[in-house]
């Protein structure tokens, strides 16, 4: 099999990257990037759409340390940063899931399972305990809890659940640690 570089386009755009694509597609409004432990602005952006939790790079703010995104707040427009990877905003104890699909159609129970966050990512050991639909999520969600910290996942990205090298199903990260700006 060849090799293919990796790449920053969008496969149903063509030879577009990313950034590009989202200053084309939506508005682009100037915002602070402001330092997460002490709420100092630091320099600017064109918009919070544009970051996700974790990244590093493109923050434009010259010199110093390398800052990592803590969160965004897109509502408010801020996209908070850290030069600490022990921040306690780029750690999380538990996940919160939402439009979760279960692959047997039925919910498995309440258990410890396996889970992947990121798409080469290790199998993480963690609770799950599927949810049924309410009013505040409105369709199947569940809840993760790690045994140790592990490194936070961004809002919308996936997370699927495995029993040994069964996938279970999955669903959409809605929310992560408590008391992180511009997590709901």
């Amino acid at each position: 099999m060849e090799a293919k570089p990796d790449s920053d386009g969008i496969c149903f755009v063509g030879e577009v990257g990313i950034r590009s694509f989202l200053l084309d597609t939506l508005e682009r409004r100037a915002g602070d990037v402001v330092e997460w432990e002490t709420g100092r602005v630091l320099g600017r952006h064109d918009g919070a759409f544009l970051f996700t939790v974790g990244q590093r790079r493109g923050l434009d703010l010259g010199g110093g340390p390398a800052r990592y995104v803590v969160s965004t707040d897109v509502e408010r427009n801020v996209v908070y940063v850290s030069a600490s990877l022990d921040c306690p905003g780029l750690w999380c104890r538990g996940l919160e899931l939402s439009d979760v699909r279960w692959i047997a159609g039925l919910p498995p129970r309440a258990g410890r399972y396996l889970l992947r966050t990121r798409h080469t990512g290790e199998l993480v050991e963690a609770l799950v305990t599927p949810r049924e639909p309410d009013v505040v999520h409105g369709l199947p969600w569940a809840t993760v809890e790690f045994d140790e910290p592990r490194r936070t996942v961004a809002p919308g990205q996936s997370a699927v659940v495995y029993d040994g090298l069964e996938c279970l199903g999955g669903g959409v990260v809605v929310r992560g640690p408590e008391g992180v700006p511009g997590w709901a």
